[in-house]
């Protein structure tokens, strides 16, 4: 594990520790700033971002592309996939497709989504997971890359794709 990832999985714990105390010691306004803290902390540290490189989403026809630095990583997806997708991007919303209820439950539930990440790549699929939050609890589902990005284009939250990945199965664009 990399020095900057033990840094801060080390200042986290501290926090949440002394949040804690706090918690336990203090006034209703300190109990709510540490509750704060703590939550902070607890997205800190279950969503580690060393080995990833945030990424872009953009669709071109069936192609859908995670672009970042000088790689852009490519799938085709099915014409269904790539108009949600499109809609998402150009915020066009009329009938509403899979991800925009998906969206609108994010939302009418009142769930925190945190980010998208691809984490692996094997037999030519892609996996990735979405990660929500509600209350203290923290979701890591299982999901399609055009998921992921569906649901991202309409919530704004950031997609990561494993460097490795990006590097190795990504076109050089610089």
């Amino acid at each position: 594990m990399k020095k900057s990832s033990q840094k801060k999985i080390a200042k986290a714990i501290a926090i949440i520790i002394a949040a804690m105390i706090f918690f336990l010691l203090g006034s209703a306004t300190e109990r709510a700033f540490f509750r704060q803290q703590i939550q902070a902390a607890e997205e800190a540290f279950i969503l580690q971002t060393d080995g990833y490189t945030k990424a872009n989403v953009s669709i071109s026809l069936a192609d859908l592309s995670f672009s970042s630095d000088c790689y852009r990583l490519t799938m085709t997806i099915t014409n269904d996939q790539a108009f949600s997708i499109f809609r998402g991007i150009q915020k066009i919303v009329e009938r509403p497709l899979t991800h925009d209820l998906i969206k609108d439950i994010i939302d009418g539930f009142e769930i925190k989504p945190i980010a998208a990440r691809i984490e692996k790549a094997e037999d030519g699929l892609y996996y990735a997971r979405l990660y929500l939050q509600k209350g203290g609890k923290v979701l890591a589902l299982d999901s399609r890359p055009s998921d992921i990005a569906g649901i991202s284009v309409r919530t704004g939250i950031p997609v990561y794709v494993k460097t490795e990945i990006l590097q190795k199965n990504g076109t050089y664009i610089c």
